[in-house]
């Protein structure tokens, strides 16, 4: 755990993808706090509240952030954020999909399940079918 400001900061992780893009997950009690703590603005209306999830790329730089709260280490709100995830690496590397050249999206998809999947492992962050109540 990385304390700060009263929040937990619980995973914060990077993998390198392509070129200069790098990966990173962020598993915090506050996902909007998390964004201000590490200054990564945020995009969504899903942040507000500091709950649920959201893929936030920088468009001036190629870092693809996966922010989630705690209490949603779901395996659908994981799946959701990494789908997102994947389109924004398919985009931001010139991969338009389709019918015909889905490989490539199924590709990103499985090593950012796969790897998401043993960081929270690492940790001892347990993924669940539904949201932990507080």
């Amino acid at each position: 755990m990385f304390p700060y400001k009263g929040q937990s900061l619980h995973l914060r992780t990077s993998v390198p993808l392509y070129d200069e893009m790098v990966f990173h997950i962020v598993i915090a009690d506050n996902i909007m706090e998390a964004h201000s703590q590490l200054k990564v603005p945020y995009q969504s209306d899903s942040c507000v509240n500091g709950v649920g999830g959201e893929i936030h790329m920088d468009d001036g730089a190629y870092d693809v952030y996966f922010f989630i709260n705690k209490t949603h280490l779901t395996y659908e709100w994981i799946g959701h954020e990494l789908s997102h995830a994947t389109n924004c690496i398919s985009g931001k590397v010139g991969i338009t999909p389709s019918r015909d050249n889905d490989e490539a999206d199924a590709r990103i998809a499985g090593f950012l399940h796969a790897w998401t999947y043993k960081q929270l492992e690492k940790v001892g962050l347990k993924v669940t079918h539904k949201p932990v109540k507080e």
